[in-house]
């Protein structure tokens, strides 16, 4: 019942491209990858997270529900690698100023 880091990224690749195509292309990894992940996380969810109609994709209203959480996830994960990047720069710390109520 629960996803994974990957099945959250595949997952967002598909709602961005609504397609696996795009969304193999935007990952770099094979078409039968991202279905077959996309079919082992709706198998392991419950849930149809995609409608195919003539060969498209449609998101659910759950999948759509879905990817609001998922994007939070992604901006989290952002945010952490903005601090690594700001602890390899060594652009962290605090800078005081002080002086006295005459310059103030």
């Amino acid at each position: 019942m629960k996803m994974n880091l990957r099945q959250f990224e595949v997952f967002r690749a598909v709602m961005l491209t609504v397609s696996i195509s795009g969304a193999s292309k935007l990952l770099f990894v094979s078409q039968p990858a991202i279905s077959r992940l996309m079919a082992h996380t709706e198998q392991r969810l419950g849930l149809t997270l995609f409608v195919r109609t003539k060969g498209r994709l449609h998101p659910t209203p759950e999948a759509r529900r879905l990817l609001g959480e998922v994007n939070a996830v992604y901006e989290g994960v952002e945010r952490v690698n903005g601090v690594a990047e700001d602890l390899v720069a060594n652009r962290t710390g605090s800078v005081r100023i002080s002086c006295s109520p005459n310059m103030g």
